[in-house]
């Protein structure tokens, strides 16, 4: 299936991290505080493909000349969470401007990123589960799933149909009254 087609599905990953390669995407505000999002692509064991895993947030620190230092567990691990897009380019972004600087980027172009570091990652990130322990995880405050909303369009388009359905009856009726009158004398 398409990648978006598993937007929000859960999955299992187990695995080894690969800590060089973790970024760090930056202007991500938690509970006011300016932060980086860390990402760090997770080798699937037995495959030749790798998944960018959303470790969650860290604060900025004293300064933004030192990153954040993020401990990363050489063993395999087994992680649960859910996938996502990676994060998409800020509105107006100006292609002049470069999107990394070290291991600070500004997004999250995922081909470009797989590209640079030889990867071969797969189109979407996984957002690690909140009860994720650390270090695979840092502060994880993802954006709970609204679904309400669908229930709502649900009851809507019930609501449409009903009264589509009312009218095409009431239209019935009619056509039946009017030929009834045309053919008594």
């Amino acid at each position: 299936p398409a990648a978006n087609d598993l937007r929000f599905t859960k999955v299992r990953v187990t695995g080894t991290f690969l800590p060089d390669k973790t970024i760090y995407v930056d202007r991500q505000v938690v509970r006011g505080q300016v932060g980086y999002q860390v990402f760090t692509p997770l080798q699937i064991v037995g495959t030749s493909q790798q998944v960018m895993i959303a470790r969650g947030w860290v604060s900025v620190g004293q300064s933004r000349d030192d990153l954040p230092m993020i401990n990363t567990s050489l063993e395999e691990v087994s992680l649960l969470g859910r996938l996502n897009r990676p994060p998409a380019q800020p509105p107006l972004w100006s292609d002049d401007t470069p999107v990394a600087d070290g291991h600070v980027w500004q997004y999250l172009p995922i081909e470009q990123y797989a590209q640079q570091m030889q990867l071969n990652l797969f189109p979407l990130v996984v957002e690690l589960a909140p009860e994720t322990p650390a270090p695979a995880a840092l502060l994880i405050d993802w954006p709970e799933i609204d679904d309400h909303w669908v229930a709502k369009h649900q009851g809507y388009a019930f609501q449409w149909f009903a009264m589509a359905l009312a009218f095409f009856i009431a239209c019935l009726v009619l056509v039946v009254r009017s030929s009834r009158t045309r053919s008594q004398p």
